[in-house]
């Protein structure tokens, strides 16, 4: 170690005393790992501290570092001309803390949807309609893949009941008159047998009041 400052001690207080120049980067390492302030060493600090000098030696770009104190440190290090590096250390917990809480909210949000009732949908509301989303339920209400539905502008007209289909279509434009519009009709699904559903719509529009996209739902209400 050449030199170091203060916020640096601080990011490692539990190995403050092996951060004073002239300390060899390999003894500061294996210390930390060591005294248990590595999280991933623990239990296993030299084949640790066999990855950590490869990557100081040569540094492949930023990497996460955690804690044993549940702190997430960003290491950044360069190598300079003289063979030297040149690192820096940041304190990153907030940000993997509110990465972790986004994770479970998806996780949570997925689980609410593929559980659902209904079938949530959306898609574009100028052009080709195209598909932009579809709840992962909509293979145990109707048994088709998500895919299926992505993948095919004409996916809904192609499977309302010909009998039902002009019907709504004539119906389709009052969504963009009042910004919602629910309707019922028969639809196919993927055994060929139909059911009855409740279709509910809403338009978004962006902020200067053009239509962005639709949202809606499919509810089977076959009794």
């Amino acid at each position: 170690l050449v030199m170091c400052n203060e916020r640096y001690r601080e990011l490692y207080p539990g190995n403050a005393d092996m951060s004073v120049p002239g300390t060899p980067f390999e003894v500061m390492a294996r210390t930390a790992a060591e005294r248990g302030i590595i999280h991933d060493a623990i239990g296993r600090v030299d084949e640790w501290l066999e990855r950590r000098l490869a990557l100081h030696r040569n540094p492949l770009g930023p990497y996460v570092q955690a804690q044993s104190d549940g702190r997430w440190i960003q290491l950044s290090e360069r190598r300079t001309r003289d063979s030297g590096t040149v690192a820096v250390f940041t304190d990153v917990t907030e940000l993997k803390c509110a990465e972790q809480a986004l994770r479970t909210a998806q996780a949570r949000l997925s689980g609410l949807l593929a559980s659902s009732p209904a079938v949530l949908y959306s898609f574009e509301a100028s052009g080709t309609y195209t598909p932009t989303f579809v709840s992962k339920n909509i293979g145990r209400l109707f048994g088709y893949e998500p895919s299926e539905y992505l993948g095919s502008p004409n996916f809904w007209l192609e499977r309302v009941h010909p009998e039902d289909l002009a019907r709504v279509a004539s119906e389709f434009p009052r969504l963009f008159e009042s910004g919602r519009h629910a309707y019922e009709y028969r639809f196919r699904r993927r055994d060929g047998t139909y059911c009855w559903v409740s279709d509910e719509l809403r338009l978004n529009r962006d902020e200067s009041g053009n239509p962005v996209e639709v949202v809606g739902s499919w509810s089977d209400i076959t009794q």
